[in-house]
């Protein structure tokens, strides 16, 4: 990153330098609105998708992340974007359509303002950092953006009146699926930020099996995986978190449009990791 100074020249206040990033950004978003008396017809998607703004600082990052609402607050089916310039929101764009998305769901009832941040706000918040930062591994323009979108609300059987459980999935939009190597490479990175502990615990494990040989160590390994507190009820983070090819999921809708008389088969997710060590 670069450091570039603006200032008031009229009024002569201090220059105040500005954190340049390596590429230009556009933040999305999303809102639904009430539905109109009469709705147009065959309105296009791209037209309910608004931009919010253009940054390249790390300052206008912030100029625009502090003047939205957290994820945790949208309303059901609203929706936040982050990709790279000239990138739409759509896995039908060319720098999307051969490539997929890394999805971490989240369950919990929407939060108000005054609750602070809840896990999904702050793992939008750090895969947000790390995209603008390019800080993660492979190469740069691997990683197309980030998304966050809240889905329909649902009736808790528990909750007696009480407002009911909705789904959010915060997903990383990659450029190459077919790229195993690269996309576990970054889905070991999300695990890092977004659970510190099994990160710790990974290098812990990795000192204690390089210590030990064959059977004594798988021995090892699976009485520290039995013994160690699942950070999950913690953090509020997934078990798992799957990564889907954007070609791969149209194809089944499309078999799926199609019909006939076979069963539809399950879609079945191109990569998985475990979020828990």
């Amino acid at each position: 990153m670069e450091t570039h100074t603006v200032g008031d020249t009229e009024t002569g206040a201090e220059e105040l330098p500005l954190t340049l990033l390596w590429g230009t950004w556009e933040m999305w978003c999303d809102i639904p609105q009430r539905q109109p008396a009469y709705p147009a017809e065959k309105a296009n998607w791209l037209d309910q998708v608004k931009s919010i703004g253009l940054f390249d600082s790390a300052e206008g990052f912030w100029g625009i992340f502090n003047c939205t609402i957290n994820p945790s607050q949208l309303p059901p089916n609203g929706s936040f974007y982050l990709f790279r310039k000239h990138i739409a929101p759509m896995w039908e764009h060319e720098a999307n359509r051969r490539g997929g998305k890394w999805v971490i769901p989240f369950f919990a009832r929407a939060a108000k303002a005054e609750e602070g941040m809840q896990p999904v706000d702050v793992a939008w918040q750090t895969l947000c950092l790390c995209a603008i930062g390019e800080l993660f591994p492979g190469e740069e323009e691997e990683i197309c953006g980030v998304t966050v979108s809240r889905g329909k609300q649902r009736a808790s059987p528990s909750a007696h009146g009480s407002a009911g459980v909705s789904e959010w999935k915060l997903c990383l939009w990659t450029r190459s699926a077919d790229d195993a190597a690269a996309q576990m490479r970054i889905a070991k990175f999300v695990r890092q930020q977004l659970n510190p502990t099994a990160n710790a615990e990974d290098s812990a494990a990795d000192g204690e099996t390089s210590r030990v040989s064959n059977g004594e160590g798988e021995a090892a390994e699976r009485k520290r995986r039995s013994s160690a507190p699942k950070s999950r009820e913690v953090t509020a983070l997934p078990s798992t978190i799957t990564y889907v090819a954007h070609r791969e999921l149209m194809e089944v809708k499309q078999e799926f449009v199609k019909g006939g008389n076979s069963p539809a088969q399950p879609f079945r997710p191109k990569y998985s990791i475990s979020m828990e060590l």
